[in-house]
């Protein structure tokens, strides 16, 4: 995934303070399940095709989709634990 200057899944994981593991993992925790729809956001952002970011996690290109959406909302009603995993990843220049 390391493209320009894409952050890894364990640069992000480290920054939050979450195992990597649990990032790709399938927990449904909104502790893990927020911040990797996060970085699924970010990744969709970086012009990373849906189908590729959906196999990278063992996931459906749909559920990718899903994720954005969700975050893209989040955003738009400026969820406080959605800004605080952006700003991990220094995008706040998509709100």
């Amino acid at each position: 995934m390391e493209t320009n200057n894409i952050y890894s899944i364990e640069e992000y994981a480290n920054s939050i303070n979450i195992p990597p593991s649990e990032l790709i993992g399938r927990s449904r925790k909104q502790i893990y399940s927020i911040p990797r729809q996060v970085y699924l956001f970010y990744l969709y952002n970086q012009k990373i095709p849906i189908q590729k970011i959906g196999k990278k996690f063992g996931r459906h290109h749909s559920t990718v989709i899903h994720s954005v959406k969700n975050i893209s909302n989040l955003i738009d009603v400026k969820d406080k634990i959605v800004t605080k995993y952006l700003s991990s990843l220094e995008i706040f220049s998509l709100m």
